[in-house]
């Protein structure tokens, strides 16, 4: 277990604060700056910059990016690891039963949701600091800066830099 599970586990074992949620997203999206990156969440949060896409346009644009980074993927791979994707983050709303253990606690944060005229279009929300929580906030600045060895990060690379909240939130 990373650091980050061990402190989420001994004090949000339950996951009830957003901080521990959004925590747990970016290091699914960033693994420690990893090269080893989960490819289709790493592509779908800081490389796919449309706001609403289909499944299938998802598996096609990270298929090109991944190409471009020189990592093998196959369509096959992508299009399981896009479903994954979509049911860690798409809320279920037909799930009534809160003891229901299938809904994943990640869909709470709000990332995701789709087309009302089509449920094959992902669309990505944009949350409010409230929403993602400041803890969680400061704590991914903390890590790019130590990732990238600066104490310095501008507005502008906040909201436009690969694992920086403009990009994963």
């Amino acid at each position: 277990m990373t650091k980050i599970g061990e402190i989420i586990n001994t004090y949000d074992p339950y996951l009830d604060l957003p901080d521990s949620l959004s925590l747990l997203h970016y290091s699914l999206v960033n693994m420690d700056g990893s090269k080893e990156r989960l490819i289709v969440w790493h592509g779908f949060f800081n490389i796919i910059t449309r706001g609403a896409i289909t499944k299938e346009e998802i598996v096609s644009e990270t298929s090109v990016w991944a190409a471009k980074e020189g990592q093998l993927t196959s369509d096959k791979s992508l299009k399981r690891d896009v479903d994954c994707l979509c049911r860690l983050y798409l809320k279920d709303n037909s799930i009534k039963d809160p003891e229901d253990v299938t809904q994943s606690p990640l869909g709470k944060l709000g990332l995701l949701s789709t087309s009302s005229e089509n449920s094959n279009i992902v669309m990505k929300n944009q949350l409010a600091y409230q929403t993602v929580g400041l803890t969680s906030l400061l704590y991914i600045l903390l890590k790019y800066g130590e990732q990238h060895e600066t104490d310095n990060v501008s507005v502008e690379e906040i909201t436009l830099k690969a694992d920086l909240w403009g990009k994963l939130f």
